[in-house]
């Protein structure tokens, strides 16, 4: 019993240190990367591609509103010491043919390619629930068509690139997935986000298999949690100090995506012990009910919401939506 209780302690105790290890890397490693980063007009990427191009990386954006692109990189590159490099290429990830010209016009500018960054997301901010029966399918739609077949457009057309790299630099390339931990558990509002993050988590874990323990080609998921950007603030309700203070810096969470890709991490979950809200994954996976109580204390979810009986005098409300009469 004593050597059980023991050998479950020590695996915890190495859970734990392997999930919050953060890496040493020096990002100097980024000089001279070439770099496609999807979704770079603003938060989270708009703050990689400036801490990129600091370290001597060129890196291409992208995004649909040619205007706040620009801003962006001419905004860098004004601050900018290093040799590094901000172009950017409009484009949609939704559309296939976007996402071919994208990638053709990045290779071009930049002279080949050397990691890519998917980070642009698509999602629609409201309750499932609250959602009329007809609109469940353009929601669908519109989610996947951006958050999972354009990312698999530009894995697949960036493979060769990425490779031939590689090979001629004598190092990996690499390809990060800008993940979610509301793929360990679900997060209030963004029910379609959340399932197109799990099938993008999916869809990298088998290309990882496929390519080989030995490929040239490096894929790092990062399931990041709360950070303060504006879908952040937009999918709260009410929000508070509190909320707003649980959510990590968006320059810290760049910096660590890149050491995380720099380092080849296979996945990690973000952010770890940085601020109290969420500590990682494997706890809500030991403690799921724990774990949902934060989540709604941290979108400010009633009762009422949720369905309880209790909250309406033990009675079922009198106005609840009736289900299709065709279904």
């Amino acid at each position: 019993m004593c050597c059980s209780l023991l050998l479950w302690v020590g695996l915890l105790v190495g859970l734990t240190s392997y999930i919050i290890y953060t890496p040493q890397v020096d990002l100097s490693a980024l000089k001279s990367e070439r770099i496609l980063l999807t979704g770079g007009g603003s938060g989270i990427g708009e703050e990689m591609a400036r801490l990129a191009v600091s370290y001597g990386a060129h890196v291409t954006i992208t995004g649909r509103r040619e205007s706040r692109l620009k801003k962006v990189c001419d905004t860098i590159m004004a601050n900018s010491a290093s040799t590094g490099k901000c172009s950017y290429v409009v484009g949609d990830m939704s559309s296939k043919e976007d996402v071919i010209r994208v990638v053709r016009e990045a290779v071009e500018v930049m002279g080949g390619l050397d990691s890519l960054i998917l980070n642009h997301v698509w999602g629609v901010v409201k309750y499932f629930e609250d959602l009329e029966f007809d609109e469940i399918t353009e929601a669908f739609t519109q989610t996947f068509h951006a958050n999972v077949l354009g990312n698999m457009w530009l894995v697949h057309l960036t493979l060769p690139h990425l490779k031939a790299s590689a090979s001629t630099r004598g190092h990996r390339s690499h390809i990060l997935h800008v993940g979610s931990i509301s793929v360990t558990y679900g997060v209030p509002k963004l029910s379609f986000y959340a399932a197109s993050k799990l099938a993008m988590n999916g869809f990298i874990d088998a290309v990882r298999m496929e390519l080989g323990p030995k490929s040239v080609v490096s894929l790092t998921t990062a399931n990041v949690g709360a950070v303060a950007t504006d879908t952040f603030k937009d999918s709260l309700i009410n929000p508070t100090s509190v909320e707003l203070d649980s959510a990590m810096e968006t320059e810290k969470c760049a910096r660590l995506l890149l050491e995380y890709m720099v380092a080849e991490k296979r996945e990690v979950m973000m952010p770890l012990v940085d601020k109290p809200f969420p500590i990682s994954g494997y706890i809500s996976w030991m403690f799921p009910e724990a774990a949902e109580y934060m989540l709604r204390s941290q979108y400010n979810i009633t009762g009422a919401k949720q369905g309880f009986l209790k909250d309406v005098g033990g009675k079922p409300p009198q106005d609840l939506p009736q289900p299709p009469k065709d279904v």
